[in-house]
């Protein structure tokens, strides 16, 4: 009996710690630029752990990311041109290239060229967005992230 009165109150403070943590959530959505479906990339979002978790923009527009702490997150969107991942070692030195992000977010942000016909749709869709969108920390973009699943659509001017 003696450590049951000892077994419970443990678990009850157990369970008050694990459910008063903010938690993580899942997000996807479609990101666009004045309208228009951005077809290729990757979008970066960095909560308050300042860790980045980095997402994959499909052709049709749509990323999705599992796991972001919940909170408010900071947002950056990529897009290299088709063939940016071969030019990303002479990157300009007046702004960031794909080499530069690269390092600071990981391998996982700049994708490389498709080979065959892929690579040709995904140059005929394929338009360049303004670098400030490049780095959360720059972008101006926001969300506030909930436990479980999240919608956020992201639209760049």
């Amino acid at each position: 009996m003696h450590r049951l009165t000892l077994v419970i109150p443990c678990g009850l403070v157990i369970a008050l710690v694990e459910g008063c943590g903010a938690g993580q959530g899942d997000i996807h959505g479609q990101v666009k630029y004045q309208g228009k479906v951005v077809s290729r990339g990757s979008v970066v979002m960095v909560g308050g752990d300042r860790r980045p978790l980095v997402g994959r923009i499909e052709s049709d527009g749509t990323y999705s990311l599992k796991g972001v702490p919940a909170g408010l997150v900071r947002i950056g969107v990529l897009s290299p041109s088709p063939g940016a991942a071969a030019n990303s070692l002479r990157a300009p030195q007046n702004r960031k290239g794909p080499a530069d992000l690269k390092a600071k977010f990981g391998s996982q942000v700049a994708h490389g060229e498709e080979p065959g016909t892929a690579a040709n749709a995904a140059r005929g869709k394929w338009f360049p967005l303004p670098s400030k969108y490049e780095d959360p920390d720059t972008s101006g973009l926001t969300a506030e992230i909930r436990r479980g699943d999240n919608t956020f659509d992201i639209e760049l001017r």
